[in-house]
């Protein structure tokens, strides 16, 4: 019986331009939080949280702020 064989179409693999997308070799959240580094990305960030009406997403977007700000210890000091 011969055997069945499944094909795949090969699609364009676009790059990035740079700076707009995580590598490869980096995590989403090590890139995400790079980002949130920019006080007007991170407003817009959070704001886009607020919107969505996801307490859980807003959480996550409160976190990834203040990771990208130094830190929670570094936030309660100043």
């Amino acid at each position: 019986m011969p055997k069945c064989i499944h094909r795949t179409v090969k699609r364009a693999v676009k790059k990035p331009p740079a700076g707009k997308a995580p590598c490869p070799g980096v995590s989403h959240e090590a890139w995400l939080v790079k980002r949130l580094n920019d006080s007007a990305a991170a407003a817009a960030y959070v704001e886009a949280a607020i919107e969505g009406g996801d307490q859980a997403a807003l959480l996550m977007a409160l976190r990834h702020v203040a990771q990208a700000q130094g830190g929670k210890s570094k936030i309660a000091r100043k």
